[in-house]
Order: C-alpha cells, then sequence, then structure tokens
C-alpha cells in the first residue's frame, strides 16, 4: 500500500511563515506569498497578549526576486486589533533584519507591503 506523505512545507501557506525554517528557497516551498494585490499582508495570533522585544523577519534566500521584500510596515497590534507600534522597513533584508520592539505588549504582529507587489516571507519569529 503506498502511503502519501503532506509535508505542511510543500505548499504556500501562511503558516509556512512560522515553521522554524529560516531558509527561504521558494523552489523547494520553503516561503509563503500573496498574489500580486495593492498592500498585501500577512498576520499572525498570538495566541495571547505578550510583551515584544524583538521581531525579526526572513526574506526569500534562493535569489530569485528577493526585492519584492522592500517598503514593508510591520506592525503589533493589541488583543482588539488596535496598531501599538509599527515601523517601516525601506531596506531589502538580505536575508533577514531584526527589528527592535522595546518591551511593546500586543497579540498580533502583521507584515505589510506599503503598494502593489507580492508578499512573500520565508520566516517570522516574534521574541
Amino acid at each position: 500500500m503506498n502511503k502519501f506523505v503532506r509535508d505542511k512545507r510543500a505548499y504556500p501557506r501562511a503558516e509556512i511563515v512560522v515553521d522554524g525554517v529560516t531558509e527561504g528557497n521558494a523552489m523547494m516551498k520553503q516561503t509563503s506569498w500573496t498574489l500580486l494585490e495593492n498592500n498585501p499582508w500577512w498576520r499572525v495570533d498570538l495566541g495571547e497578549v505578550y510583551t515584544v522585544n524583538e521581531i525579526i523577519i526572513y526574506n526569500r534566500t534562493d535569489g530569485i526576486e528577493v526585492n519584492q521584500l522592500k517598503d514593508f510596515t510591520v506592525s503589533l497590534h493589541d488583543a482588539v486589533g488596535n496598531i501599538v507600534w509599527k515601523s517601516v522597513q525601506n531596506q531589502v533584508p538580505i536575508p533577514s533584519v531584526k527589528i527592535p520592539v522595546s518591551n511593546k505588549k500586543g497579540r498580533f504582529v502583521k507584515i505589510q507591503l506599503n503598494g502593489k507587489g507580492s508578499l512573500t516571507l520565508a520566516e517570522v519569529i516574534v521574541k
């Protein structure tokens, strides 16, 4: 009997961004991406309110279209969705960027391109 095993990294789903794999090879399905659209975004629910000190964002690492991840906003939201902190990033993370947050309390982390494009992420780590 043949058994089909699904590796969750085998599809460009949103949860790939929090699977613990920081390598961002799109051909190996290690990245998540949106369609080409205006202000595409990705958001993670931390499950409850936490004190956040740092957010690390990993870009794709395969050398293909790495410049898609530029001019984006990272924001921290409280339990009802209000922005409690945000930072605009203008540099392309090669391969990653560490963004200090300075002890802000929040439940949701959102990453959004500022303009038209496809949002591509390999991994997001919230500390």
